[in-house]
């Protein structure tokens, strides 16, 4: 009685070969058991391929197209006393113990 199996699921890949499958899985736009299906591979094969290569999931397209600007500094500046706002701020714990806090 023969296999229904067939060959691609059930050969032995290399590492570099399953380098390249995760490249291919990168660009395809699929999701993993998408991709695993149409390409006849175990997906939990797949997924410990993913992890013993370092392979993290792929990109998404707006990542990668879109760059943020470095974010600038801000200069910060000790007030002066006379333009510092005063607050003062009293925490009520409960039991009679309260935390008051205050600036001026």
């Amino acid at each position: 009685m023969s296999s229904r199996r067939s060959r691609s699921s059930s050969r032995h890949r290399t590492p570099a070969e399953w380098q390249t499958i995760l490249q291919q899985f990168a660009t395809s736009g699929l999701s993993g058991p998408q991709f695993c299906k149409a390409q006849r591979i175990p997906y939990p094969t797949f997924h410990q391929w993913r992890q013993r290569l370092g392979a993290t999931a792929k990109p998404s397209p707006v990542s990668t197209s879109i760059t943020k600007p470095p974010t600038p500094f801000v200069e910060l500046r000790q007030p002066d006393v006379h333009d510092a706002p005063q607050w003062h701020i009293t925490l009520k714990l409960g039991n009679g113990v309260e935390l008051c806090l205050s600036q001026m």
